[in-house]
């Protein structure tokens, strides 16, 4: 039985709720006026602190911005143009938005370096007053992608939110004991606790962005576990040629040329062995080979 392919894919595709729609549209407005205005008061305040907040918050903008991409395209059908549909954009943005958030991680620690033996804050009233404004700002935005936690996009904006509005706080904390005790290189060192939070969320970020980019396996995936399991089911005796990459930063696909044995399955066990590689492993899209024991497997590249 040579080149029997057998595929299942998870090609509905559902119109994505409005109201999400609008809490990223609202979130993203919201968020992007709070970025001008806390990196104008970081300025008129000297709080490096101020403006290392601004920052992470703008790349939590755009990353607001990338999972309302993710959110969309994973949504839009392919075209005869396109027939891999248009995930690939969010990985894409992926990158882009963690090697950005980097690079502002490093200019904060260089930036308060310099300001190390220096530090000038003043008017801590105006700080605080400004992240206060962003507590309220990001908490609102969680709120409202609040109910979207089954969605890993929606999800990673949500915990982002929340992650902001720390933040903020711990800027108000520092303004305050600046403000009692005149200790003003508490902003400089706070200013690097944020750059290497910063790092420490977004080189993953960039790293699994980079590996998406050029079609490694998602580090969620185990490739060995599925390649064990496809040997364990009774009619299988040969697993060639599987490929696991990602379609999207939420989708992942695999296809393979499986060797069956004489005893070979029929469509209810195929459809099964579909079922249990989707949602065991989390993949979007499985694409299976079929090929007798007694046939070689040929590979062109």
């Amino acid at each position: 039985m040579v080149g029997m392919p057998h595929h299942s894919h998870s090609c509905s595709h559902h119109p994505a709720p409005t109201s999400f729609h609008k809490a990223f549209g609202i979130g993203i407005t919201l968020n992007s006026l709070f970025v001008a205005i806390e990196i104008a008061a970081g300025l008129y305040t000297g709080s490096l602190a101020l403006v290392a907040d601004a920052l992470h918050n703008l790349g939590d903008v755009l990353g607001l911005v990338l999972a309302w991409i993710g959110y969309y395209f994973a949504h839009k059908p392919p075209s005869g143009r396109f027939t891999f549909g248009f995930g690939r954009l969010s990985i894409f943005a992926t990158v882009f938005n963690g090697a950005l958030l980097v690079g502002s991680a490093i200019w904060i620690v260089i930036e308060a370096i310099e300001r190390w033996n220096a530090p000038a804050v003043e008017a801590t009233g105006v700080v605080m007053i400004t992240a206060a404004i962003g507590i309220v700002i990001n908490m609102g935005t969680a709120l409202a992608l609040m109910r979207g936690q089954h969605d890993i996009n929606i999800k990673g904006a949500f915990l982002h939110m929340l992650g902001d509005a720390g933040v903020s706080a711990a800027v108000i904390l520092a303004a305050l004991v600046i403000h009692y005790t005149g200790i003003g290189m508490i902003d400089p060192a706070l200013a690097v606790l944020v750059a290497i939070f910063i790092l420490w969320t977004s080189w993953p970020l960039m790293v699994e962005g980079l590996r998406m980019a050029i079609d490694g396996v998602p580090s969620h995936i185990d490739h060995e576990k599925i390649t064990a399991f496809l040997l364990q089911q009774p009619y299988i005796s040969e697993v060639n040629d599987l490929r696991i990459w990602a379609t999207s930063t939420t989708k992942t696909a695999l296809s393979a040329h499986i060797v069956v044995k004489d005893d070979k399955p029929n469509d209810e066990m195929l459809k099964e062995l579909h079922h249990l590689l989707q949602h065991e492993f989390g993949l979007a899209s499985v694409t299976l080979q079929l090929e007798s024991s007694h046939v070689a497997c040929i590979t062109t590249a």
